[in-house]
């Protein structure tokens, strides 16, 4: 990654904005609200299919009718696809303004992605960390307020450790077909874990541009519907336990899109918010955990930079 300084430039300019899942739930509530809070933006939806985009475009330009809104076919699974993405930005932008890492998937099945890597790790992380990578010099550009918000969840609180490669290695020596979906959640904790600590990783490396991790608290999206009825249960109970209950995308999207818009010199660059905009707690990684994820998830995107 080049480490030059960025570019500075107006505030008044038109923002560019990225998001990756704004087809449905969370990602489709934060692209209306920043259309919203910015109506004169270009807004790329990064996403799997082009049908749900086109009636989030249409909702878009009902509440900001100057938006631009492309969509970008993208499969966070597929590096090959993630690239192509990030190379249909480059090509078409000379900045970005705001990158929102929403998309990812819930615990349902244990799987791999295309080039192997366990499936969650694989999609909420390094598909997440090729398109960050390709799409930072941007963010360079755009100067002064560019930013990184992704999104995680409480859920990496269950995260025994930061450990892709033992979590990739696992699933492609021994599967998880019969284990009732405990390993799975454990996989996907760790994946958010190793979102956050990644997010803070980046922060470190580049500090001129902010970069932080958010949590929108327990959502009812369709990722949720989809969970077998045990999973929901458990969600739900959870949601019961810390308080407040389930809530809906627009409600849920709330703390992305804070992080999205507030003056950037309100925030703390590397940190994990909660709704909405609080600081959470988060233990540190050591230094060695931290640089074995960046090293590691280095390797894996390298190829396809």
């Amino acid at each position: 990654m080049d480490e030059t300084k960025p570019s500075s430039r107006t505030a008044t300019d038109p923002k560019v904005i990225v998001i990756t899942g704004g087809t449905s739930g969370l990602g489709a509530a934060s692209a209306v609200a920043l259309a919203r809070s910015h109506p004169s933006s270009k807004i790329y939806i990064v996403a799997r299919r082009a049908s749900p985009a086109a009636s989030v475009a249409a909702e878009i330009r009902t509440v900001a009718p100057s938006a631009v809104v492309e969509f970008v076919q993208c499969d966070l699974a597929d590096l090959r696809s993630v690239s192509a993405a990030a190379e249909h930005i480059l090509g078409r932008e000379k900045k970005v303004d705001v990158v929102m890492a929403n998309a990812g998937i819930a615990p349902s099945v244990s799987s791999t992605t295309e080039q192997g890597y366990e499936l969650y790790m694989g999609t909420n992380h390094i598909g997440h960390a090729l398109l960050l990578s390709k799409l930072l010099p941007l963010l360079r550009a755009a100067g002064e307020g560019a930013r990184v918000v992704s999104v995680t969840s409480f859920a990496f609180r269950a995260a025994l450790k930061c450990d892709p490669i033992g979590s990739t290695q696992s699933s492609r020596q021994k599967g998880w077909s019969f284990d009732l979906g405990f390993k799975q959640w454990l996989r996907y904790a760790e994946s958010k874990l190793a979102t956050i600590t990644y997010t803070a990783e980046l922060a470190r490396r580049y500090p001129d541009i902010t970069f932080v991790s958010v949590s929108p608290g327990f959502v009812q999206t369709d990722m949720v519907a989809k969970m077998s009825l045990c999973d929901r249960l458990v969600t739900r109970l959870l949601a019961w336990l810390v308080g407040g209950g389930m809530v809906g995308p627009e409600d849920g999207a709330a703390n992305q899109v804070w992080a999205a818009t507030v003056d950037v010199r309100e925030l703390s660059n590397g940190a994990m918010y909660e709704p909405v905009g609080r600081i959470c707690p988060v233990k540190s990684e050591p230094p060695l955990i931290r640089e074995k994820l960046w090293d590691w998830t280095e390797s894996a995107v390298a190829r396809w930079l």
